[in-house]
C-alpha cells in the first residue's frame, strides 16, 4: 500500500523487514547469468526463498520502491543497533545485484499485458556488453545464456542455435572442445 510507505522508511521497527530486503537483494543468485533468460522469458515467474514465495512483479515492485527511498532510509539504519549504527550499511544499492537484474529484464522486451513477448530490444552484442555484471560458470555460457533474448537471434529457426539470416554467423550445437597444444619439439643442442 503505497500511501503506507512514507511511514515505513521512517519507523525504527521496521529495521528487521528493511534489512531482511536488503539481505535478499544481495545474494549471489541475482547476479546468475542464466537467471536473466530464466525471469526476463517467463510469462510469470516466481522467487523462492525457503518456504516463502514472491511473485517476481511484486518483488521488482519493492526492489524498486527500496532504491527509489535508498537514501530515507539511509537514517533508518545508520541509527537501528541491528547494523550495529554502521555509517555505510546499505552501502552502494544500484550496484545490488537484484537492482540491475530488475532493470535489465524491465527494458529486455516490449510485452503484451499477458506477457507475450511482442518485440526484443537488444541486439547480441548490446546485451553482452550490458551484462557484464552478470556471472555464468562456464565461459560459453557467456552467450548461451542470453542468445536467445537478442533481437538478432532466431529462436524459431529450424536449426539449433541459428542466428540471423545470414549463413556465415552459426553458433554450435554444442561448444566445441579444445585440444591442448603438442608440446614442443626439444632443439637439437637442448638437454633434456
Amino acid at each position: 500500500k503505497l500511501y503506507d510507505f512514507d511511514p515505513l522508511t521512517r519507523s525504527p521497527g521496521t529495521f528487521p523487514e528493511w534489512a531482511a530486503l536488503l539481505n535478499l537483494m544481495q545474494r549471489q543468485w541475482f547476479n546468475r547469468r542464466w537467471i536473466v533468460q530464466e525471469i526476463a522469458l517467463a510469462r510469470r515467474a516466481t522467487i523462492y526463498c525457503g518456504d516463502q514465495s514472491v511473485t517476481w512483479q511484486d518483488f521488482a515492485s519493492a526492489v524498486a520502491l527500496f532504491i527509489s527511498r535508498h537514501q530515507d532510509l539511509r537514517p533508518l539504519f545508520q541509527s537501528s543497533k541491528g547494523s550495529q549504527y554502521h555509517p555505510n550499511f546499505l552501502g552502494e544499492v544500484e550496484a545490488l545485484g537484484a537492482k540491475t537484474l530488475v532493470d535489465i529484464t524491465n527494458n529486455l522486451f516490449r510485452k503484451s499485458d499477458d506477457g507475450v513477448i511482442l518485440e526484443r530490444l537488444l541486439s547480441l552484442e548490446a546485451l553482452v556488453s550490458s551484462l557484464t555484471a552478470f556471472e555464468a560458470s562456464s565461459p560459453h555460457d557467456t552467450i548461451y545464456a542470453i542468445l536467445w533474448l537478442a533481437h538478432d537471434a532466431e529462436p524459431d529457426s529450424k536449426e539449433p542455435a541459428a542466428m540471423s539470416e545470414d549463413s556465415v554467423m552459426r553458433t554450435p550445437v554444442q561448444s566445441p572442445q579444445i585440444d591442448a597444444l603438442p608440446s614442443p619439439s626439444p632443439a637439437p643442442d637442448e638437454v633434456i
